[in-house]
Formats: C-alpha cells, structure tokens, sequence
C-alpha cells in the first residue's frame, strides 16, 4: 500500500484499502485516514470512485469515510439508494419480460446487474444496474424485437430490420428503451454474446447457454446462467471488451472467490475456460483479485506461466494510473490486449479476422477511431478516403 500510495497517489491505496477490508484484510492500526489527505485529496479520491465505479459497499472503511467531505458522502449514499429503487423497478420489468418471452418460446439468460448482486450478495440492489442486460441466440434477435415493439419498447438506433442484420455482423448487441407511466426509463441491450464474436476461438453465443439456473423472485423466475458460467462470461467481458480497467471489476473477482464453499465448481471453471479458450483472462482476473484485493485463488487457476506474470503487472500499472482508459473495442491498443488474452495460434487468427472485416464493413462509423501502427498507415488511408463511398452501400440506406 505504501508504494501503491508513492506511485500512484494516496487516493487509490485509500480505494485498495478499502477493497482489501471488505474482504477480509483489517489492519487494526491506522485506520483514520491522514489530515492533509482530508483537506487536499479530497477531489483526487472523488474522481477515483467515480472513475472506477465502485459500489457503497466498497466505500465503507472508515479511512475512506473520513476522507471524504461529509456532504458528498451523503450525497453518494443518496444517489445510491436512488439507483437501488430504480433497480428494484428494472426487476420487475424484467419478471414481466421474463414471462412474455418464455411464453413466446424464447430462450434467454438475464445477467450482470441485480442476477449478478442476488449470486454474490444475496439481494439486487447492492451492485445497482443502469440497464437489463439480456443474453439472446442470435437468431432469435429480429422476432425478439418484434416482440418488444409491441411491448411499447423503441429502437436506440433508426434502422431498418435489414440494417439491423449488417449492424449486429459487427456488434454484439442491440439496444432498446420504453418509458413507463411514473417517468422511469429502461434500457434493454440485447446480447448475442458477452464480448465480441471474433474475440473467442469458439462460439461466444454457446457458452450462456450451456446450462440453466433460475432465480426465484417470488411472483417470477428469472432464467440466469449458472455460477461457473457467469464467472467465465464475466471474466471474457470484464477481460477483453474492457481490459480490466476498473476496480469494480476486480471487486467483482473478489465477491466470486469470496462466495462459500462448493458453489463455485472449480473443476467446471476450468473445463469451461478450457473450452472457450478464455483461460489466460480468466486466472489473470483472478489473479488480480488476489493481489489488489487479497482473496486466496483455487489451486487450479492461481498458477501463472512468467508471461502471464508481466501481463499482470501491465494490468496493474494500467488499472492504477489516472485516467484510466476509456472502453474502446475498437482502438488498437484493446487489440493488442485482446491478442496477448488469446490462448492459442487459432484463437489470434479468428482474432485479426474478425477486426479486419470489422473495418472494412461499409460506412462502419467507429473506423475513423481505429488507429493503426504507422507501418501500416498505407493501409488504412485508402480505406479512410473511400468512407464515403462505402456509406452509400450500406444496407440500411438501401
């Protein structure tokens, strides 16, 4: 903590700390957090719980309370107790489309958001959501849609069924919205996957699917992933779509590595992250938990080659400094990440593949923030010049 404190600022050892505390690291000592760190660093530890997006749960060690003006403090837990409501009304939306789709003959997975708070936490609002997210075969998308516009829900995007076939060849998911009577909006993203397709060797879509658990919520049951799954899933979106760039995420690690014994089936992670080749993020996700936030990791997955040990101190430098990197799918830098997570020869080639006809896809608006090496500039100029063009074929223009 001292030479997080040195390099990176006392802020975010103050954030670790608390991290560590509320999974079972206390140091007795020095509890109070230094006067000079109330009075100066005040903004500087604002901007890094915002930055990271950690929860109420994750602030609550008193060094970090007292570092905090007590008027934003209050202001935090009100802002937080507004989002626990909205939550508690985003699941029973998603009881009313649980029940609709199931009735359709849709099979689906809720995940992330309150499914994730009810596994590690036992209740829905102590992670709060801004959105449902809905994991879909990618088949199903367009009935499922037509579905929901009857359901007084709205496109994110002004396009046709046509053009929303070419969008989802380069996404993984489309968004929806409804606004309800009392003024509250939600956000629906349909999910064909939890990363994009080409950044697995195998089927992203396949592995949701692979088992079923339900959460009982007394007037419904929502269908979730089961436990093995959702860790994998989340590690994948944490991983590679995000590059672990969040403390959030690595309290997330640690809530799953904190859960009581035998309801994480060890075994069954790692046949799963085996198959999907997703073994690298996974045990450097985990391994992360372990050095930040100081859980213990299953023998399985805690042993890292001497590559996957720089990986995880490129991590840590990478999620500590300030600003952290803004989420990019699309910048070089997250394809060089996304390459060095890929388990083997076919899973980087499937990799560049897939990012290749990412950018050649016509009109494709996120090209003009691709940012290719200099080597390779002669490349991308032409195919930057021709943007115009290209728009004129895109399928939901037609």
């Amino acid at each position: 903590l001292d030479h997080i404190s040195k390099v990176y600022g006392p802020a975010v050892a103050l954030l670790i700390r608390g991290l560590r505390s509320r999974y079972g690291m206390v140091w007795p000592t020095d509890v109070e957090a230094p006067e000079d760190l109330q009075i100066r660093d005040a903004a500087s530890l604002i901007s890094r719980i915002r930055e990271h997006e950690l929860s109420l749960s994750d602030l609550r060690h008193p060094a970090i309370i007292s570092a905090l003006p007590a008027t934003w403090w209050q202001s935090f837990q009100d802002h937080y107790a507004n989002l626990a409501r909205r939550t508690l009304l985003r699941v029973g939306e998603m009881g009313m489309l649980s029940n609709v789709l199931e009735r359709a003959g849709f099979e689906v997975r809720f995940w992330k958001g309150p499914m994730l708070s009810m596994l590690l936490y036992g209740d829905l609002t102590t992670r709060p959501t801004r959105d449902i997210d809905l994991l879909i075969r990618p088949q199903e998308l367009i009935p499922i849609r037509r579905l929901l516009l009857s359901l007084e829900y709205q496109d994110d995007r002004p396009l046709r069924e046509c053009g929303i076939r070419s969008y989802m060849r380069n996404h993984r998911e489309w968004g929806m919205h409804k606004t309800t009577t009392d003024g509250i909006t939600h956000h629906l993203e349909l999910q064909q996957s939890p990363v994009m397709s080409w950044s697995l060797s195998h089927k992203a879509e396949e592995m949701a699917f692979s088992d079923r658990n339900l959460v009982n919520l007394g007037k419904f049951q929502l269908p979730v992933p089961d436990p093995e799954t959702h860790l994998l899933m989340l590690s994948a979106h944490h991983g590679l779509a995000d590059g672990w760039r969040q403390l959030r995420q690595v309290s997330d690690m640690a809530a799953f590595l904190s859960l009581p014994a035998g309801q994480i089936n060890t075994e069954r992670l790692c046949e799963l992250s085996g198959r999907y080749g997703l073994s690298r993020t996974l045990k450097l996700g985990l391994a992360l938990a372990n050095s930040l936030a100081g859980v213990s990791v299953p023998t399985p997955l805690n042993r890292l080659t001497g590559r996957e040990e720089c990986y995880l101190q490129l991590l840590i430098q990478r999620l500590l400094r300030h600003p952290i990197p803004f989420k990019s799918e699309e910048s070089t830098g997250a394809i060089r990440w996304q390459w060095r997570m890929s388990d083997d020869a076919h899973a980087r080639r499937i990799l560049v593949s897939g990012h290749i006809r990412k950018w050649l896809a016509p009109g494709y608006e996120e090209l003009s923030h691709v940012d290719l090496p200099p080597s390779l500039s002669f490349l991308y100029t032409p195919l930057k010049a021709m943007r115009p063009f290209l728009r004129l074929f895109r399928s939901d223009t037609l």
